[in-house]
């Protein structure tokens, strides 16, 4: 794979996680994160499938953690969920599947 398919594979997952955890700063309540709620508001049942499933691993509870503890290191994440996280900013991802085709 060459680089440019590399960079549009990374920023077509960029854009997934940033679908996923747009509203993430929405489910913490008093310092505790309201995973159910948080897996409840996935916009399909494919959604709340994989949210169900990712929120069990040590990569999101270290997201999570991040949240809670550091959320200064999550201020690039932030800064993105704009440039990716509305239903506009699909061009990287349409660009893959053209590129699949």
């Amino acid at each position: 794979m060459d680089y440019v398919h590399s960079v549009y594979l990374s920023d077509a997952y960029l854009q997934v996680f940033i679908m996923c955890f747009k509203d993430y700063k929405k489910y913490i309540v008093d310092g505790t994160f309201q995973k159910e709620e948080f897996i409840k508001s996935g916009k399909t049942k494919g959604i709340r499938r994989f949210l169900k499933m990712f929120t069990e691993t040590y990569m999101f509870l270290a997201f999570l953690d991040s949240v809670l503890h550091n959320p200064e290191n999550l201020l690039a994440f932030d800064k993105k969920i704009p440039m990716y996280g509305s239903e506009e900013s699909n061009i990287i991802l349409n660009k893959m599947l053209e590129w699949n085709r």
